[in-house]
């Protein structure tokens, strides 16, 4: 395949030259029209290249592909040995239930393959014997994923009252509440309720809760001063 350099000299090739300070400058002398058709050619030779790359690139990237899989394969099925050590009765003698044995490597293929950083370091440390750090861990990143969907499922029902608040209060009252159950850091969200508690809810003095939750969440004096005005 030509390099871009030999494509030039091709290009250039159709070019008359001047001399400049004796040095030979291919030129295009044809006026603007033959200027255009110039650039064209040479856009269109650029395009070609591209298309060329294009189809000799994917050829490498596959086997690169299959490569990497093979590698990661490998790497698994160490991996899945290592727990399966490391994770195994410690009587010597107690039977092995051959269902258990495959969910345990479908488990370490999951991890390993799809997991995040945190997970597939808790597999490592599994693997190496430590299996009570590997399992907290794993636990503490349950409870990261889950305060994570808290808070996502919270947005939820927030945009739910905020879409329900003025034509459908009772509606709005149940979202607000069910945001606050799962995340109290949006403090219009807790005024909203408090709002709706005393006017479609339970009345004042769940209000007056919701407000007092609310500033014992809040730190920011003008927040405060905000929730204290309600």
């Amino acid at each position: 395949m030509p390099s871009m350099s030999e494509l030039w000299s091709w290009v250039s090739g159709w070019l008359p030259e001047i001399r400049l300070g004796g040095i030979d400058i291919a030129l295009p002398v044809f006026g603007l029209g033959s200027l255009v058709t110039l650039l064209g050619g040479a856009w269109l030779v650029i395009q070609v290249w591209n298309n060329l790359m294009a189809i000799f690139r994917p050829a490498a990237t596959r086997k690169d592909l299959e490569r990497f899989k093979e590698d990661l394969a490998a790497k698994v099925a160490e991996l899945t040995e290592q727990v399966a050590r490391a994770t195994a009765p410690e009587d010597p003698n107690a039977s092995v239930d051959p269902q258990r044995q495959a969910g345990k490597a479908e488990t370490v293929e999951r991890i390993a393959t799809s997991g995040s950083a945190a997970e597939i370091a808790a597999l490592n440390e599994i693997a190496k014997g430590d299996v009570k750090d590997g399992v907290r861990a794993l636990k503490q990143q349950i409870g990261a994923i889950q305060a994570e969907a808290d808070k996502l499922t919270a947005q939820k029902w927030r945009d739910i009252g905020v879409l329900a608040y003025d034509r459908e209060p009772a509606e709005a009252l149940n979202a607000y509440r069910e945001a606050a159950t799962l995340d109290k850091s949006d403090m219009w969200a807790l005024i909203y309720l408090a709002r709706l508690e005393q006017s479609h809810g339970d009345g004042l003095a769940a209000a007056a809760s919701v407000l007092d939750e609310a500033l014992e969440a809040v730190a920011d004096e003008r927040d405060r001063s905000v929730l204290l005005s309600e």
